[in-house]
């Protein structure tokens, strides 16, 4: 005897109905981004991001924040954790420092090598949490 509330599986084989959800989830997200319920980065500087040489350069100004937290400017192109995910590394001496995208706070308090990509700028401190303006270690970014 048959049940008919069993279904037949064909693998491989996606009906209508999963072709519908599909485009009402696409079409629901580009209406909540178009309203600004959810952010999205911006489109241009995420394509320019995909054509350019990955970013490699050298901190060169280092401003306290707050506790053990200093920051640095870093080029504006470059699409940071405020904008979607952050794709730097920020090397102390060539080696990587361990906790990237910490949060402010823990960086303030914590530091031991924390960093974390915001808007132009690397919020970060030390490994050892010394002065980064007198502990004459070298800081890099390298965009991976």
């Amino acid at each position: 005897m048959r049940n008919d509330l069993e279904m037949e599986v064909r693998p491989g084989r996606f009906g209508p109905s999963v072709l519908l959800v599909s485009v009402y989830l696409i079409i629901v997200g580009f209406w909540l981004v178009l309203t600004k319920r959810i952010s999205a980065p911006p489109l241009g500087k995420l394509l320019k991001s995909y054509f350019r040489r990955r970013y490699r350069g050298r901190l060169q100004a280092y401003l306290p924040e707050q506790g053990k937290c200093f920051i640095s400017p870093v080029p504006s192109e470059l699409i940071s954790d405020a904008e979607g995910t952050s794709s730097l590394t920020l090397l102390e001496d060539g080696v990587p420092l361990p906790h990237g995208h910490a949060a402010h706070d823990d960086i303030r308090t914590k530091g031991a090598g924390r960093y974390s990509h915001w808007g132009p700028q690397v919020f970060f401190s030390a490994s050892d949490n010394s002065n980064p303006m007198t502990n004459r270690k070298v800081y890099e970014i390298v965009e991976l």
